[in-house]
């Protein structure tokens, strides 16, 4: 998989699976980003889950925190608007400061969730985890939120399976 292919992966799908990696290798938490015009979900109490667009890692840096996904690092305040301009999305919202259990109740899987909706998000496992790491690893951390990460010059050689057709 080059870097192209990465891109689609971990923005059409597997972006959670990469923002789990990269707040395994550099701490963090989560910003979870959702289509407030796209409903996933009515619960009976007529409560909803509206769609997840995209997962970032979310790090804490010297010069304040910054949100990272595969394509690179960002100030948090330019996440909605990164949002809207890639994945085309009108109304995006944040939800800050997510652990990993409130992301996994999102993804899918074996584990325990706190609602019985059908998860948005693909679940995942250690070897998703792995591969993934490898492009974490690749791209370098950034100590400062404004930047965007400069690709290296040899990409990792990972071999996936398609990714899920999901959005994320």
């Amino acid at each position: 998989m080059d870097y192209q292919d990465a891109i689609e992966r971990y923005t059409q799908g597997a972006c959670h699976v990469f923002a789990v990696a990269s707040v395994r290798k550099h701490g963090g938490r989560f910003l979870i980003v959702e289509d407030s015009e796209e409903t996933w979900w009515e619960f009976d109490d007529d409560s909803v889950q509206d769609a997840v667009v995209h997962v970032y890692a979310v790090h804490d840096t010297p010069d304040g925190p910054i949100a990272r996904d595969i394509r690179g690092d960002r100030p948090l305040d330019a996440v909605l608007e990164d949002v809207k301009a890639f994945f085309d999305v009108y109304e995006p919202y944040c939800r800050h400061d997510e652990t990993l259990h409130d992301l996994m109740d999102l993804c899918d899987g074996d584990h325990e969730r706190s609602t019985d909706m059908e998860p948005p998000l693909c679940g995942f496992d250690e070897s998703d985890l792995k591969e993934a790491g490898k492009w974490v690893d690749w791209l370098p951390f950034i100590e400062t939120p404004h930047r965007v990460s400069a690709e290296p010059l040899a990409e990792p050689t990972v071999e996936v399976s398609p990714a899920p057709a999901m959005m994320g």
